[in-house]
């Protein structure tokens, strides 16, 4: 059995906001920035790019984390080495075990 055709959708259309949408595409079309020159002020990041920008900030993040340890361990350390008498770094590991 054949399908039945369907009636097109009847629509009114507004013959001023035609013309207005019209005019507003052409003034959009005629005021078109064009894209920088490659090189130029702006550029564009490729994914690539991306990721080894994300890659070195989190390996600064790192670096400064690492940093804070050392700076915590050695503000913990030095009151231990300046009221002990430590000669040498084994009579120090010594005293932590």
């Amino acid at each position: 059995m054949e399908a039945p055709a369907l009636k097109p959708p009847e629509v009114e259309v507004d013959m001023k906001l035609m013309e207005q949408f019209e005019k507003e595409m052409k003034e959009a079309l005629e005021s078109t920035v064009p894209l920088p020159e490659e090189g130029g002020p702006f550029f564009l990041l490729t994914f690539s790019d991306l990721l080894l920008l994300l890659f070195l900030v989190l390996l600064l993040l790192l670096l400064l984390l690492l940093l804070l340890l050392l700076l915590l361990l050695l503000l913990v350390l030095l009151p231990v080495l300046s009221h002990s008498n430590f000669s040498t770094i084994s009579t120090l590991i010594d005293c932590i075990r």
